[in-house]
């Protein structure tokens, strides 16, 4: 079984305290009700889903992340979705936070694979 991220653990946290949405037509129409929102889709998500909500979010400025699968988010929040969004300016605080330190620690791993790879082929 695979474990749960933070942003996992964040997520389910967040819907059990209703700050949490899902629906596409809820979503998208979301976009104008909430100045603070933050929207996460499933890497996997639809292209037309996708579109539709990068257009939305390039709109009113609002945060998307792809950076979950659908596994991912059906685990952390005990129902399949393929795409919610954040209403609560804290909780949004804390899932940017979550994704930067996430980043952070992807490039250390790649910039560690490339160095050790680099030091392989000088010897």
């Amino acid at each position: 079984m695979p474990k749960t991220t933070s942003k996992g653990q964040l997520l389910g946290l967040a819907l059990r305290a209703g700050a949490l949405i899902h629906g596409e037509k809820i979503i998208l129409e979301g976009f104008k009700k909430h100045p603070d929102y933050a929207v996460i889709c499933a890497c996997d998500v639809g292209d037309n889903m996708r579109q539709k909500v990068l257009n939305k979010a390039h709109h009113y400025n609002v945060l998307v992340d792809f950076s979950m699968s659908s596994e991912a988010l059906a685990l952390a929040l005990g129902k399949a979705r393929k795409c919610v969004a954040l209403t609560n300016a804290g909780f949004i605080e804390r899932f940017q936070a979550l994704r930067q330190t996430e980043e952070v620690k992807n490039n250390e791993t790649i910039t560690a694979k490339t160095l050790s790879q680099t030091t392989q082929r000088k010897t």
